[in-house]
């Protein structure tokens, strides 16, 4: 269910940024160019970053699904970053905390059936520490998406 989402251009791996505004605009910067978003999108998601934060505790290597509307996605995706040091985002659970995160899954979608089953099918994948591991500790961008 989401290798259709997987695209290499939209993959980073062993990455470093200061913070989540700095993956941010990351993603705004590529995904813009390759046609999968608004221009608002960096904005729209910081947003509702800081209303419902989206840092998940799942074990050794923490997780952020950040997202935001589907009126600034024009093509679905997921992108996915593995971080050489952890980034601070709000807790999921605990919004007046902290979590380091390790990898950021940044979700792009458009349309409302495919938000609910890529977030499931995403979240039963991170249940699995040894994929989560194996993620962070691929050596190629087609390494992970092989794992997908």
């Amino acid at each position: 269910m989401l290798q259709p989402f997987l695209h290499e251009a939209l993959i980073f791996h062993h990455q470093s940024f200061s913070s989540k505004e700095e993956l941010f605009s990351h993603i705004q910067q590529e995904a813009l160019k390759s046609g999968y978003i608004t221009e608002q999108f960096e904005e729209k998601i910081a947003e509702r970053e800081k209303s419902f934060p989206t840092g998940l505790e799942v074990g050794n290597l923490n997780i952020a699904i950040p997202h935001t509307d589907p009126e600034y996605v024009l093509k679905q995706f997921i992108a996915i970053y593995t971080l050489k040091e952890p980034i601070k985002f709000r807790r999921m659970d605990d919004p007046s905390a902290d979590t380091a995160v390790s990898i950021v899954f940044v979700l792009g979608l458009n349309e409302p059936h495919a938000q609910l089953e890529v977030l499931q099918d995403l979240m039963a994948k991170l249940q699995d520490q040894n994929f989560i591991s194996d993620i962070h500790q691929a050596t190629s961008i087609q390494k992970i998406i092989e794992k997908f």
